[in-house]
């Protein structure tokens, strides 16, 4: 459409009334429609000029588009129009900003790695606003691209406000969920599941970025058509999902608890040495007897663990020297980080459990 405009504007003596493009942010926009003035006199001029932009546009998409469109009609006269300032700075900033595939992938053949979607343009009560998607597996890669399209936009004097972003997430091939339904697959259908990375906003990518470490995977019905008013789910696949997922369940890996912190675990001579990324850690909380303030300061707690990338398993004491079995048991399932929360009693407590044993050097309690 900007292309049009910006065209007709130099040849035709175009002025731009309003403009209403695209839909949703997270959906490419597949439809622009524009209300316009020309002089009288240039009228069959700019029904020429449409006409030579539609053939030009259909034979550049005619292998991905074959049903490209522009239709002229006559509308009544606008009450105004844009300023010609305003309006050559609106078309020129949506001339210029990058928009589609920015790069593709240098490990996987195929994949894009970094994509822009300026999926909205629509005046309204006297102002423009424009909104663009941007995603990526690089999270630096997009900040790049997110200044690159602020930088077109400020310079045509427009603000801009950065907002909504999520992390990428990066394809792990050794993943063990991927091993575990890898195996699951072939072992209710008879054939190898067809593994790939896909470029798109996906809730792993969220989660990720709160969780570093997690093991995750992203996997469904067929879906057809996404983010656009053909949206359509393949309702047979919907029950092999569902019976994929129960198997996959049945079949799970073990749950690791990931610290971000640390490095490798090695296993030598029967005596566990923790020198790696991933070390347990396991946390105890005590309620007080009368209070409980333990029990309501805990959302707190473990928030501030969380936000510093700290996922610990925990637990809350029961009874009398719980705090002593519950360390003494977690030394034993390999845990070497304890957190002991509470009163002088509860600490010395836990103290006591792992002291003796000398198999604890880390040690932290509030």
């Amino acid at each position: 459409m900007a292309r049009l405009l910006l065209k007709a504007q130099k040849e035709v003596g175009l002025r731009l009334a309003a403009i209403d493009g695209g839909g949703l942010r997270n959906a490419i926009p597949r439809e622009a429609i524009a209300t316009v003035m020309v002089p009288e006199a240039q009228v069959e001029s700019l029904s020429k000029l449409v006409k030579t932009i539609a053939e030009t546009v259909s034979a550049e998409l005619k292998e991905v588009d074959d049903n490209v469109t522009i239709l002229l009609s006559d509308t009544a006269i606008p009450a105004s129009v844009m300023d010609l300032d305003s309006q050559n700075r609106l078309l020129n900033a949506i001339q210029g900003c990058p928009n589609g595939v920015f790069r593709m992938s240098p490990s996987i053949k195929g994949l894009v790695q970094t994509s822009t979607n300026l999926a909205r343009v629509v005046s309204e009560n006297g102002t423009i606003r424009m909104q663009a998607l941007l995603r990526s597996s690089v999270d630096s890669e997009k900040e790049y691209l997110a200044e690159t399209m602020s930088s077109v936009f400020t310079l045509a004097g427009a603000e801009v406000t950065p907002s909504g972003g999520y992390s990428g997430w990066n394809p792990d091939m050794s993943s063990p969920i991927l091993k575990t339904m890898t195996e699951s697959y072939e072992a209710l259908y008879g054939q190898e599941p067809a593994v790939m990375a896909i470029h798109a906003g996906l809730e792993c990518g969220l989660l990720g970025g709160k969780y570093p470490g997690l093991d995750m995977i992203s996997f469904g019905p067929t879906i057809c058509y996404p983010h656009s008013p053909d949206e359509k789910v393949n309702i047979a696949s919907v029950g092999k999902f569902w019976d994929y997922l129960l198997h996959t369940l049945a079949h799970a890996p073990k749950k690791v608890i990931v610290n971000p912190f640390n490095t490798l675990v090695r296993q030598q001579s029967g005596n566990r040495q923790f020198y790696g990324k991933y070390r347990k850690m396991v946390c105890h909380r005590q309620p007080r007897r009368r209070q409980r303030t333990g029990l309501t300061d805990w959302p707190q707690i473990s928030k501030l663990l969380r936000d510093h990338h700290i996922v610990p398993e925990y637990a809350f004491t029961e009874r009398k020297y719980h705090a002593i079995e519950l360390a003494v048991e977690a030394v034993n399932n390999g845990f070497r980080k304890i957190i002991v929360g509470g009163g002088r009693h509860n600490s010395r407590s836990g103290q006591r459990s792992f002291y003796p044993k000398r198999s604890c050097r880390h040690k932290m309690y509030f």
